[in-house]
């Protein structure tokens, strides 16, 4: 009677120390290559990645427009333009030479408005201010270009190619050429200049007063809208 207890005391020690033995072994078989699992798990993560990104080795406006295709469009419609040719843009024939003109919407790296003026031999760009300075740049050619002031002081400066001469804002001036050869020059005015021809302005004086300034009837004078003029007398 006695011996049943024993037998089974011992079944239960033989199988607890198994299933100790087998906890042992299954914890030694893990520790031996702990890398396994996270190799594995590791695996299935990149897997779930997508991996079809963007070219972003080409320019930033392209970088832009695959990042978002509406932010691309604004940068493509705000990209800067450095560089104009004012003779492909907006040329202006007149019988002493041509203006032509580089604004500000053709140069929207700048905050500036440019012209190149080209007056022929003999020619002269008619009296007229503005609302701005203005800094002429002559390329080639000789030239003189005469200001007045608002006290009615006159200057005159004489013009070889590189010479840059600034005018201040409101002043009265002109530019002839010397020699005969055509006198090129670039302009630069802040954006949105204006211009007042003189012309213009004296055309609206009472006739009576201008017959006795200019000492010839008004019937006489043919208001001349031309910009650039030849001279009826050569320059020296």
């Amino acid at each position: 009677m006695k011996i049943k207890p024993l037998v089974m005391l011992a079944i239960a020690l033989v199988g607890g120390l198994y299933l100790l033995s087998f906890n042992v072994r299954t914890s030694v078989a893990q520790d031996a290559n702990p890398l396994l699992d996270i190799n594995e798990i590791n695996k299935v993560r990149v897997s779930n990645i997508d991996t079809n990104f963007p070219d972003f080795s080409t320019n930033e406006q392209v970088n832009l427009a695959q990042r978002s295709p509406a932010l691309g469009q604004a940068a493509a419609a705000t990209h800067p333009r450095f560089s104009c040719d004012p003779r492909q843009v907006d040329v202006h024939q007149y019988s002493g030479g041509v203006i032509s003109y580089c604004r500000n919407e053709q140069l929207t790296a700048a905050e500036t408005d440019s012209a190149r003026v080209d007056i022929q031999p003999n020619a002269a760009r008619t009296p007229h201010w503005h609302n701005t300075w203005e800094e002429q740049i002559l390329l080639s050619g000789t030239a003189t270009t005469t200001m007045i002031d608002p006290t009615g002081q006159s200057y005159q400066e004489r013009l070889e190619p590189g010479t840059i001469v600034v005018i201040p804002a409101g002043w009265t001036h002109w530019s002839e050429t010397l020699g005969n050869q055509t006198a090129s020059f670039i302009l630069v005015f802040p954006a949105g200049f204006k211009t007042f021809e003189l012309s213009d302005s004296m055309v609206k004086l009472n006739p009576a007063i201008m017959a006795a300034m200019m000492g010839e009837e008004l019937s006489n004078v043919k208001h001349n809208r031309d910009k650039l003029v030849l001279l009826k007398s050569p320059n020296p």
